[in-house]
């Protein structure tokens, strides 16, 4: 079963929580320094890059401000 438009967008926020997370949580050396910390990062970015071309221009167009 092919997700919803609501998923993708949930899986955008998801991402988006857990870096503000990590970010309130963590020093630029801390993640520079962790390995694996570091491949959590790069695959949020990856996730929500992928969540993005599956929001509807519909929606797009509804929200403007947010890019």
């Amino acid at each position: 079963m092919f997700p919803s438009q609501i998923e993708f967008v949930n899986h955008i926020l998801d991402e988006c929580n857990f870096l503000l997370k990590l970010h309130n949580e963590s020093t630029f050396e801390n993640i520079t320094d962790n390995r694996t910390v570091a491949y959590a990062i790069c695959r949020s970015f990856e996730i929500i890059g992928e969540a993005t071309k599956h929001v509807p221009d519909e929606l797009r167009k509804k929200y403007p401000l947010v890019e």
